[in-house]
């Protein structure tokens, strides 16, 4: 039963097909590229093929965040299970994040974290091969400040039977096209010497705090052979009818950068 006045997941596979049809079209559109360091997409790989629970922790800065996983998951998971939490007065805004395997916890409140581990516990057990993501800074957080987690990943994490777990840095930002860029690091998370919700907690919060830094190190660089390119990168759009006349000359809309990267190299 859920907790008194909070809302379970009720995933459905067909609505989760079309919904995640729905963003990755949507991400498309709205993005010129989505490039992940190397490694990244085989962390996730890894992450969707292990044979039982799996937590990915994102940090959080972004409304798009929770759209990152709708692309990823299909693409390095296929069919295995997925759930996440979200904050219960949204998730009773947008009731068909619920179809989507989105379950309610209320940030602010000492019961959230019994939620969220009593929840994960459930899912786990109802379905092993399943993958918990979870953006536990549990708010809205600025990429260039250090990374803090609350407290429930490192229970979730404890209490499940042999996880795979992995963090995944994503950082959002323009380059020298029309539209933003987002940039992926994702790495695994080994199991602490600390047999403990307190081990897990510090080896997530480290992992998470160290992928961001390396993320930001590349993203600063400007450079795109650093980063393996998960859609886009195709080049600069300006308008249809301008894009195929620059086309007929042989000319791209892109800005030419190589020439002048950071440092004249």
């Amino acid at each position: 039963m859920p907790a008194a006045g909070l809302t379970d997941g009720r995933p459905s596979a067909g609505f989760k097909r079309v919904f995640g049809w729905y963003v990755r079209r949507l991400v498309r559109k709205r993005f010129a590229s989505v490039r992940a360091m190397p490694g990244t997409m085989q962390v996730l790989r890894d992450v969707g093929s292990h044979d039982g629970p799996a937590i990915v922790a994102m940090n959080h800065s972004s409304w798009w965040d929770p759209m990152i996983p709708c692309v990823l998951h299909p693409m390095t998971a296929g069919e295995r299970g997925v759930f996440a939490p979200i904050d219960e007065a949204m998730l009773r805004k947008f009731r068909f994040f619920a179809r989507c395997g989105l379950f309610g916890v209320e940030p602010d409140s000492p019961a959230s974290l019994s939620r969220l581990a009593d929840y994960s516990a459930r899912e786990f057990a109802r379905e092993p091969r399943s993958t918990l993501w979870i953006t536990p800074q549990g708010r809205f957080v600025d990429v260039r400040s250090p990374i803090a987690l609350r407290p429930g990943v490192g229970v979730v994490a404890h209490r499940a039977l042999g996880p795979k777990v992995a963090v995944l840095a994503v950082e959002y930002g323009f380059w020298t096209e029309q539209r933003p860029e987002a940039f992926l690091c994702a790495r695994l998370v080994d199991a602490p010497s600390e047999a403990s919700a307190r081990g897990w907690h510090r080896a997530i919060e480290a992992a998470l705090g160290a992928a961001c830094r390396e993320l930001a190190e590349c993203v600063m660089t400007r450079d795109p052979k650093r980063f393996e390119t998960v859609f886009g990168g195709s080049g600069a759009t300006i308008n249809p009818v301008y894009d195929a006349m620059l086309a007929a000359r042989g000319q791209g809309a892109a800005i030419e950068v190589d020439a002048r990267r950071v440092g004249g190299r």
